[in-house]
């Protein structure tokens, strides 16, 4: 019975972007498949991954408009601070981005997946706006599987394995 319940979440992770390891822990939900969308492997942090943030997040995530959403301010300069390694406000057994690991981290869920994760009052983000586009999404996982850098990722150790493909 456990093997048919686990060759089932594998499949229906197969059809996503959720492994079945994940999904039995957090149970995402309406998550979108990024399958399609070419792995990038050389990303840089400030150039690729901010202006994501800065054009879809920025209008609540900012220090500016005063206290940022979720005590998470998505300015260019604090970015990268408020999100690797950080927990969440909502809920601290989540963690923002956990580097190395794009299916356990509450930002990839977030601008994935209609459900996130396990509090209930979490939902897609970005709220009342358009979901970012699959690539956009494509590429904030590629940056957080690659080690979630504030800067370049190092594309040597990326070469000889998909991204999306290699489960540790």
């Amino acid at each position: 019975m456990h093997r048919l319940i686990a060759l089932l979440l594998t499949g229906i992770a197969l059809l996503g972007a959720v492994p079945a390891r994940v999904a039995a822990q957090t149970l995402p939900g309406g998550c979108n498949s990024i399958a399609n969308v070419p792995a990038t492997y050389a990303i840089d942090y400030q150039q690729d991954i901010q202006p994501i943030f800065s054009f879809g997040c920025a209008n609540c995530h900012v220090d500016s408009a005063g206290a940022p959403e979720a005590d998470l301010d998505l300015d260019p300069k604090p970015s990268w601070f408020n999100l690797v390694g950080v927990s969440s406000s909502q809920d601290p057994a989540q963690v923002r981005v956990i580097a190395g690991d794009a299916l356990r981290s509450l930002l990839f869920r977030k601008v994935n997946c209609d459900i996130p994760g396990p509090f209930l009052e979490s939902e897609r983000m970005p709220q009342n706006r358009p979901d970012l586009q699959l690539a956009d999404q494509a590429l904030i996982y590629d940056w957080i599987m690659a080690g979630a850098l504030n800067g370049p990722t190092d594309t040597l150790f990326f070469n000889s394995f998909e991204l999306r493909g290699f489960v540790p």
